[in-house]
């Protein structure tokens, strides 16, 4: 709608047109409109762009206008053409189309089947050689937009090199044994329906503007190089398999479930894929894998019960599965998820793999996992079955019914990353502990929260402040190594008060224990602090011993501090030294010993 009049004075306008000349102002076909006067000097150019192939049985009506009726002589000031040369048109005398300007259209849309090997340029898709063959004149001929495509195994060359803007109405892939590649600078648009067994690689350096994709056994990837956000807007329909190869990203945004209907498979190799909601991925219940150097970025968008496969680093090391979106969600994310080898993954804020609402699986085949940065919760899920775990930076959660995998595999805490376990339980332990071998590697934290927690593998420290943040009760039940140390307080994830870490394994670690204001350490029957020097108690913060017999300190262990060490029988033995307050010369409240001090010796 062009306003209440409107002039044509020498400009040209370009008008696409489907092959069914009866819808007029339905959005189908193009259409010029004035509610006033159209007024036709000098000599306007309509250039038609076909869409498919036209149709010679009726008029296309081109403009419509409400003002004063043209007559005869308007035609004159009219000139109609095509991006196809296969069509020629007349303008239907104005003084007898009431309110518009029509045109008749004659020619037909040729029928081409790709060969290639035409000098000089046998791999050109363009509109001057002759790589095609007519099927419709039994000769070799050119391209025009408008003509219908094949591509079968009859081609003598498959690297297709497109140049320009090519518009067929159709493209149409039979190709079984042939596998054919799209590269060049050109756009390609129109219809893809890929019918055969073959594989179509399309790496052009503009992505497709396919108004429609059929993918029936075929496979179709998508390796384009441009470093651009690539979209395909159009629904997908079929069961064949999609891939994502280039060094970009790729961009589902149609919905390929209830407008589309995708039942096959997607494979990401490389780059990134993305997708605007769930229904995107096609059918849930179809495979989709991101592998080698490919990475599904879930980019603030529930997967849902898409199965989703995984392994390797992804694109650039960044993961196979990652959330980029700042925002990210809690209690959601990706339901279905299988390792099929070592594989890593990375959120720029949080997401889960959640068995929650809608139910979930993980399995982790025994492979290891790596967190890379940021938060990413194993939630309501049951047995992870991953072998190895390695947090490298940010927080790797365990919440719910849920197990760390492999029991007798290792879970490695770096400088700076946590672990957090919220209500975290398994079933087939005692007290439903969850169990793993526990490296803690310096500047880490265990963060505890909801309800109480209980941990029962083996813990080596290494490094110093690698903290028990206690948002509820932790109880470690798991023996307690290494030459680092321990600190007891408040998580970084949150803080909550008067909470307290309970020790009951065989600890022998040997580096400083410091227990914060308001929490305390509770030292079960049968455990200890191993060699632990020096043990340290902020002001309210706690030692309790009284469920041991005797708690004896050794050779070399200083008990420093203004906190309180509560009950039982505390033995200092030869070499260990008491001393309230610090070291450092200020003055602080002394210990309150609420137990007997016994053998208080070379203090």
């Amino acid at each position: 709608t062009l306003g209440s009049s409107l002039t044509l004075n020498g400009n040209t306008n370009i008008i696409k047109l489907t092959g069914d000349p009866t819808q007029v102002n339905t959005g189908a076909n193009d259409l010029l409109y004035t509610s006033g006067n159209l007024t036709l000097q000098g000599l306007s150019t309509i250039q038609v762009v076909p869409l498919a192939a036209l149709s010679g049985s009726s008029p296309y009506t081109l403009i419509q206008y409400g003002g004063t009726q043209l007559g005869a002589g308007a035609a004159a000031n009219l000139h109609v053409t095509s991006s196809s040369a296969r069509y020629s048109f007349t303008v239907v005398d104005p003084s007898i189309t009431l309110g518009s300007i029509q045109v008749n259209v004659s020619g037909n849309a040729a029928n081409l089947s790709w060969r290639g090997g035409a000098a000089p340029n046998p791999s050109a898709w363009d509109h001057t050689t002759a790589n095609w063959f007519n099927t419709g004149t039994s000769v070799f001929d050119v391209f025009y937009n408008g003509d219908m495509t094949r591509f079968d195994d009859n081609g003598t060359v498959t690297a297709v090199n497109v140049i320009g803007g090519e518009q067929p109405v159709s493209i149409s892939m039979a190709n079984n044994d042939k596998s054919y590649v799209f590269s060049g600078d050109g756009l390609l648009t129109g219809p893809l329906d890929a019918e055969g067994i073959g594989a179509l690689t399309l790496s052009l350096s503009q992505a497709p503007a396919f108004s429609a994709i059929t993918l029936n056994s075929e496979t179709l990837a998508y390796t384009l190089s441009n470093g651009l956000v690539n979209t395909i807007s159009v629904p997908i329909t079929g069961s064949g398999t999609l891939i994502q190869g280039g060094t970009n990203t790729l961009v589902l945004a149609a919905d390929n479930t209830t407008v589309g209907n995708f039942t096959g498979t997607i494979v990401v190799t490389n780059g990134v894929l993305q997708y605007a909601t769930a229904n995107s991925l096609g059918l849930y219940t179809s495979s989709l894998y991101a592998t080698n150097g490919g990475t599904l970025d879930l980019h603030g968008v529930s997967a849902l019960l898409k199965n989703v496969l995984i392994s390797g680093d992804g694109y650039n090391g960044q993961g196979s599965l990652v959330d980029t979106s700042s925002s990210g969600f809690a209690n959601e994310g990706i339901h279905n998820l299988t390792l099929l080898g070592d594989a890593s993954v990375m959120a720029l804020n949080r997401f889960d793999i959640y068995g929650g609402a809608g139910g979930g699986t993980m399995t982790g085949n025994g492979h290891k996992f790596t967190l890379n940065s940021g938060i990413v919760l194993f939630n309501i899920i049951g047995d992870i079955g991953v072998g190895d775990i390695h947090v490298k930076a940010g927080r790797l959660g365990f919440q719910g019914p849920v197990t760390m995998g492999l029991a007798a595999n290792t879970i490695t805490v770096e400088s700076n990353a946590t672990v957090t376990f919220y209500s975290a339980t398994d079933a087939a332990n005692p007290n439903s502990s969850e169990d793993k071998v526990m490296v803690l590697n310096g500047n880490t934290q265990i963060d505890s929260a909801g309800s109480s927690n209980n941990f029962q593998g083996p813990i080596t420290l290494n490094g110093t402040n690698n903290l028990m943040g206690l948002r509820t009760d932790l109880h470690l039940w798991g023996g307690i190594s290494g030459t680092g140390s321990m600190a007891v307080g408040f998580s970084s994830v949150g803080s909550v008060s008067n909470n307290s870490l309970w020790l009951d394994g065989n600890n022998t670690y040997s580096g400083a224990t410091i227990i914060s204001n308001y929490h305390k350490v509770v030292v079960g029957a049968s455990s200890s602090l191993g060699s632990s020097s020096p043990i340290l108690l902020n002001s309210l913060g706690t030692l309790d011993v009284s469920a041991p017999s005797s708690f004896t300190l050794g050779a070399g262990q200083v008990v420093m501090g203004n906190g309180t060490v509560a009950g039982g029988n505390v033995a200092f033995g030869s070499g260990s030294t008491l001393a309230p307050g610090f070291l450092d010369g200020n003055t602080y409240r002394s210990e309150e010993h609420t137990s007997e001090l016994q053998s208080l010796t070379n203090l």
